[in-house]
């Protein structure tokens, strides 16, 4: 049980993460983007 909840943290720290970079990336074509 504890294996498993471990990977279930660093799951959800994958997903957190590909949500920044996913912000990021759309701040960045926003800031790119001519207004």
């Amino acid at each position: 049980l504890t294996s498993m909840r471990s990977w279930d943290l660093k799951k959800d720290i994958r997903l957190l993460d590909f949500h920044a970079h996913f912000k990021g990336y759309v701040d960045e074509m926003r800031a790119r983007s001519p207004k």
